[in-house]
């Protein structure tokens, strides 16, 4: 029986069997996150005065955290490729290169909960803290994916991440603690 459960535990990621254990990034403890995720909410993306500087929000915010933007999760198109002929031997060479280089990413195009679920498994949490994939989750997927997967980029800083919630939950305790001594006097 203890051999039966040895073996069974391997079999599962655990603290016996894996001495290294990856902590789990949660996207809105991040910085910046939450805001992104706010202006989502109220929809300022199809507003056409805010809708820029969302972009532009967006992908300095990918480029802090991640190292890379959207843009450059994709096979860059060379320029000659539009004067070849749809048949010539160079393009059907890109085209399989292009196949080769998408089939890295399991997360393109296929939805924000199965992207989140498929996330979590990389240790990137896209949940709100309700459990549901936030808003701003197709804007950072690729980025997110191929960072965890090592193709390109970088994945967030922990050590940031913990200093940032720290410093969040401090306030938040000293505000809390001003507040009750202002109702005591």
């Amino acid at each position: 029986m203890k051999e039966k459960f040895k073996a069974r535990l391997n079999l599962t990621p655990n603290k016996l069997a894996s001495p290294v254990i990856l902590k789990t990034i949660v996207i809105r403890e991040l910085q910046g996150f939450r805001e992104i995720e706010d202006d989502l909410l109220f929809d300022r993306l199809s507003n056409p005065v805010t809708a820029d500087k969302m972009k532009f929000e967006i992908s300095n915010l990918s480029k802090k955290h991640f190292g890379i933007d959207e843009s450059e999760t994709y096979l860059p198109i060379p320029e000659s490729y539009w004067l070849l002929d749809e048949d010539s031997p160079e393009r059907i060479s890109f085209y399989l290169q292009w196949d080769h280089w998408e089939e890295n990413f399991e997360t393109s195009e296929i939805g924000d909960e199965k992207d989140v679920e498929l996330l979590l498994k990389l240790n990137i949490d896209f949940r709100d803290e309700h459990g549901y994939p936030m808003r701003l989750t197709r804007y950072f997927t690729r980025q997110a994916e191929a960072a965890a997967k090592g193709i390109k980029g970088k994945l967030p800083d922990l050590t940031m991440i913990d200093a940032d919630v720290w410093e969040r939950n401090m306030k938040k305790a000293a505000e809390n603690f001003s507040a009750m001594k202002k109702k005591s006097a």
